[in-house]
């Protein structure tokens, strides 16, 4: 699932607990206006679910003064995403709505793998010994 961030200091509020709740976020920048956020969002709803250790948010252009953190990095095109980690923004590009992987990869290359759960997971723990549950 993907949460709304509201302004400017829940923006802060969520990179920082990162550092305390020792958890990633990606958060992703939008407008209502902009048909690829719109094309995007359901495609990073899908890899929300598959990364149970991953916060996403959704930090929209038009709401409230949202606006002045998006002069403040100077994102100019969207959608834009920030992958924040140990309270810092350690990621930040433009995510085109047809390369949602992008998010994925970057999220790997920061040790962050998928939950292994779905139709196959009963597999994978009968394989590894752990046939209950």
């Amino acid at each position: 699932m993907i949460s709304s961030i509201s302004d400017e200091e829940d923006y802060y509020a969520v990179v920082e607990s990162t550092r305390s709740e020792d958890r990633v976020a990606v958060i992703k920048f939008s407008s209502e206006r902009c048909g690829a956020c719109k094309e995007l969002h359901p495609k990073l709803e899908k890899i929300a679910k598959r990364w149970a250790d991953v916060d996403f948010f959704d930090l929209n252009f038009e709401s409230n003064t949202n606006s002045k953190v998006f002069k403040l990095y100077g994102i100019r095109r969207l959608p834009y995403v920030h992958i924040a980690l140990d309270g810092q923004v350690v990621e930040s590009f433009v995510c085109p709505m047809n390369q949602p992987q992008l998010v994925r990869r970057k999220l790997q290359s920061h040790g962050c793998e998928p939950t292994k759960t779905g139709p196959l997971s009963w597999l994978n723990r009968w394989r590894s010994g752990q046939r209950s549950a």
